[in-house]
């Protein structure tokens, strides 16, 4: 059976259903975290959460005095992959992950926990106020994350993981975002990112390492990680399509400013390799003639000719002519920067008059000098995203 709960937003009255608040009380009167796991068929008349380790610290109370709690109801798998687990696991049952929290350690450490919360506010807060428990489904909540952020919350330096996997750090990120407790998660995430940099991904080419690009790109949004951010978005300029917008996992919080960025720097960058291969073309073309040899002048029009001939029928063969029309589409950068770079342009000079010290010239009229100069112009350019510039227009938008 699959959970109906909407996902939990900062428009919390009009994406939540329901909220629930407990106020449950270990033997030393202070107010406890549980945590079970149970299917989504058992009967939730029946259930009791049993006691767990008091939570520390001091708790506002409610009218009666008993201490507010949250009540967290989060489903083992997101609904984002709940077609695909389906499909593996047609028999077995969904699972829930019912969590009993502190609702003071939630809005101490959540300004959005926090606005909802609050009495008065909304419904939800003015349903804890009166009742003293409130239940929060979060469908889309990765549950290990969640609980390793509550656990930070409620316990800091007892059960929290030192070292954590990708997955689980952009998962937590995830949530750290979109509960904005990047301060609360700050000791613990800052050991965590330097331990995962040992093996921080150098490729994108590859599409099936792109993931663990996305993820660190998320990652190092969400806490403000400079390099990483600039070597990440760096890896996508170089290596992406058009698609990348459909390519990075809709659940990162990725801004599309930054995704449109990339964009626009990966086609700009493409029209200029292009733009080089069609601009030299077009000029021996004309009637000018172009050939740097002065000891022979009658050979300078046949060099010419050679020489548009050899970079016209190999700059079709390499694709890089005519110039394709943006965006595009699969072309990446990288790739077409490598053609570029290879692409051969003989002229006739450089064949029946080689290079020497005494009468010295360009080969292929200076044609792959140009080239490389301007591949790494574009390699430099292509390497300048910055956080905090994202951070700035954000916070200005």
């Amino acid at each position: 059976m699959k959970t109906s709960y909407k996902s939990f937003s900062p428009d919390f009255a009009s994406n939540l259903p329901a909220f629930a608040l407990a106020s449950e009380e270990g033997e030393d009167g202070d107010n406890t975290t549980d945590i079970g796991v149970h299917t989504a068929d058992e009967d939730r008349d029946d259930e009791e959460d049993e006691e767990d380790e008091p939570v520390a610290g001091e708790h506002s109370e409610n009218r009666d005095g008993s201490t507010p709690s949250a009540e967290l109801t989060i489903p083992a798998t997101p609904d984002s992959a709940q077609e695909e687990l389906d499909a593996k696991n047609a028999e077995e049952p969904d699972i829930d992950v019912h969590m009993l929290v502190s609702s003071r350690h939630l809005m101490l450490a959540s300004p959005v926990f926090k606005a909802m919360l609050r009495h008065g506010n909304f419904k939800e807060g003015r349903e804890l106020g009166s009742t003293g428990r409130l239940d929060i489904p979060l469908p889309d909540d990765d549950p290990e994350a969640f609980i390793v952020l509550l656990d930070i919350i409620h316990r800091p330096n007892r059960r929290v993981p030192r070292q954590i996997g990708l997955d689980l750090m952009a998962n937590i990120a995830i949530l750290v975002d979109k509960y904005q407790m990047v301060e609360a998660a700050e000791a613990f995430s800052e050991a965590w990112i330097e331990d995962l940099k040992l093996d921080i991904p150098s490729d994108y080419e590859n599409s099936k390492l792109r993931p663990r690009v996305h993820k660190w790109t998320c990652i190092a949004w969400v806490f403000g990680k400079r390099k990483e951010f600039k070597d990440m978005t760096k890896l996508m300029e170089q290596h992406c399509g058009a698609d990348l917008g459909e390519q990075i996992e809709k659940c990162f919080p990725i801004p599309d400013i930054i995704i449109d960025a990339i964009k626009q720097k990966r086609e700009a960058a493409l029209f200029e390799l292009y733009a080089l291969v069609e601009q030299i073309i077009r000029r021996y073309r004309r009637k000018d003639i172009f050939c740097p040899r002065t000891d022979d002048k009658n050979l300078r029009p046949a060099c010419d000719a050679m020489l548009l001939g050899s970079l016209l029928k190999n700059a079709i063969a390499a694709g890089l002519y005519p110039p394709p029309t943006s965006p595009y589409g699969e072309e990446t950068y990288a790739y077409v920067a490598g053609n570029l770079d290879r692409l051969e342009a003989e002229a006739l000079c450089g064949k029946i008059r080689p290079f020497t010290k005494e009468k010295p010239h360009k080969n292929s009229h200076g044609f792959h000098l140009l080239a490389v100069a301007k591949i790494q112009e574009l390699d430099e350019r292509l390497s300048r995203l910055d956080i905090n510039d994202f951070k700035k227009a954000i916070r200005t938008s």
